[in-house]
């Protein structure tokens, strides 16, 4: 499609003179076009919509005209992208059928801020105007906008090319007009869950710049929610300042803020984002969840903001108050890797390689008989119980690694969720490294980019129990050792319940127990809880094992 620059800014697609019916183009036209459609089928309607939408482009309509057609699709358009998204709505990355469904729903929405570029380029007049309508056009297509960008996250894909372009034109038509800090409830016809344009705005960037691509889908809805109490205490500054804040924003780029330093010269058109009420409110915020009643905290505070936990807003204060550099250089690195998902399978694979190695010292120091164990030596049995997943690598540093996920993708691979990575040391040897899944990102081609951190580079698989119930099953977890180089204690890695801190467990390995109390946890993550543990009697030694040092060079490869 082509695309002209108009009168006031925007851009607009250019008319071609191709429709994709001979229908009319009225109010009356539309309303009949729009009770018949069939709502059971709903890709069929969708691309109807869609057609229609095209047409209302093509078609020569005032702007009051247009405008009414599209508050009469408007319910349409929002029953339909939110029947067609709970088909993918459970999934963090998508299927190959679920991005076809999901690129549908971004086309409805580009189709209908494209209608609403065009109200606003037909109603507004430097002296005199329609206000409701190019503010209702204007909310509409900025809300539009920030759909498309909020489920480009919540799907860990890069946002439809072109769409923070959109979204920072239309604000800087809004600002240069005098409408961006305008009233919307006291003019827009139904509530609007922002009080001005400006708000949908930095309430985009915030969201962009919380570092969404660690969060889970659950996650980002919550702090989208308490990001609404925040984004009017943002404060945009024109960027003509000698002395630059941590993030800015050039809009006149397709791209949402990022550090200043990255910046060699500062953009010609930009604004410098001033975080420092937000960060005092978060700073209050923290404080008051460590003093303060929950009936205390709800006078002062949304009830979206205290249900953000402490771990994610402390972060948010560090993101956003220091410039972060990465803690350990990047390495290239070449080779594949065997991966599994979750406590359970990490805690099956450890163990069976455990029993491996256990019979291969048994049989080495029997004379001419060998000891089989057939629970453990078919790699089917593994497979039947526990998938093993083989990735490439695409870097690593001393705190995790980067891997390529080209294959197809399970419903486990999520942030926060815990992984284990197979490696063959010089010896022979196989070890189990622990991290935790800390970003992903959506490529093309069926390709996802995983982040991980880990966690340890060596993990015990036990079985726990809660001291005070009488339940005859016990939860696999897995025991990572102290780590005294990072100041951290001997932890145990647990489901997410029914543990929590100051319970009693009884911690099984090999036939023996050990009775702990669990104390801090150390975990941002709902897959997981890591606590620290302390033995309330005998304290569980880690086996000796040879050459736990891993190189690149023994890493497996295929």
């Amino acid at each position: 499609m082509e695309y002209i620059k108009s009168k006031t800014g925007l851009r607009l697609p250019k008319k071609t003179g191709n429709t994709s019916s001979n229908r009319d183009i009225t109010l009356e036209a539309i309303e009949k076009w729009r009770s018949q459609l069939s709502l059971t089928d709903l890709s069929g309607s969708a691309k109807a919509l869609y057609l229609v939408l095209q047409d209302c482009h093509e078609a020569e309509l005032s702007y009051q005209q247009r405008f009414d057609i599209l508050c009469l699709l408007r319910p349409t358009l929002a029953f339909i992208n939110q029947s067609l998204q709970k088909h993918y709505s459970s999934r963090e990355i998508l299927t190959d059928n679920q991005q076809i469904i999901a690129d549908l729903v971004n086309a409805l929405h580009l189709e209908m801020i494209t209608e609403y570029k065009l109200v606003i380029d037909g109603v507004y007049r430097p002296f005199f105007c329609n206000k409701k309508v190019l503010l209702d056009a204007l909310h509409n297509a900025m809300a539009s906008c920030a759909k498309i960008i909020f489920n480009a996250y919540e799907q860990h894909r890069n946002p439809t090319p072109g769409i923070w372009l959109e979204l920072h034109q239309l604000y800087v038509f809004a600002e240069e007009k005098g409408f961006a800090n305008k009233t919307l409830n006291k003019v827009i016809s139904w509530h609007s869950r922002f009080k001005t344009l400006a708000d949908i705005y930095k309430h985009c960037l915030l969201f962009s710049i919380c570092n969404p691509n660690q969060l889970r889908r659950e996650q980002m809805t919550e702090v989208s929610y308490a990001m609404e109490a925040w984004a009017p205490l943002l404060t945009l500054r024109k960027g003509n300042t000698s002395t630059a804040p941590l993030f800015v924003v050039d809009v006149t780029n397709d791209a949402p803020p990022c550090y200043s330093a990255l910046y060699f010269t500062t953009p010609q058109v930009c604004y410098f984002l001033n975080l420092e009420k937000i960060n005092e409110r978060i700073s209050k915020l923290l404080n008051a969840k460590k003093t303060s009643h929950q009936s205390t905290l709800s006078k002062f505070f949304t009830s979206a903001e205290v249900a953000l936990p402490t771990s994610f807003l402390e972060s948010l204060t560090n993101i956003w108050q220091y410039l972060n550099e990465r803690e350990f250089e990047r390495e290239k690195i070449h080779g594949h890797i065997s991966v599994c998902l979750g406590i359970a399978a990490t805690h099956w694979f450890i163990t069976g390689d455990l029993k491996m190695d256990s019979n291969q010292n048994e049989s080495e120091s029997t004379s001419s008989t060998q000891i089989i164990d057939i629970d453990v030596l078919p790699s089917q049995q593994k497979a039947l119980k526990h998938q093993l997943y083989i990735c490439e690598l695409i870097n690593q540093s001393e705190g995790g690694f980067c891997l390529k996920w080209s294959h197809e993708i399970p419903a486990q691979l999520q942030t926060g969720e815990i992984i284990g990575l197979e490696k063959k040391l010089e010896s022979g040897e196989i070890v189990w490294e622990v991290g935790t899944l800390r970003w992903l990102k959506a490529q093309e081609n069926h390709v996802t980019l995983v982040g991980v951190e880990i966690l340890s580079p060596k993990a015990l698989p036990i079985k726990a129990r809660l001291c005070d119930t009488e339940s005859p099953y016990a939860i696999p977890t897995l025991l990572l050792p102290e780590q005294s180089e990072k100041k951290l204690p001997m932890r145990l890695i647990t489901p997410p319940l029914p543990f929590k801190s100051g319970n009693q467990v009884e911690l099984e390995f090999e036939r023996k127990i050990y009775p702990v109390a669990l104390l801090k946890s150390y975990s941002t993550s709902p897959s997981y809880q890591e606590f620290a543990i302390q033995f309330l009697y005998e304290q569980l030694v880690f086996p000796h094992t040879k050459e736990r040092e891993i190189h690149p060079s023994t890493l497996r490869s295929l």
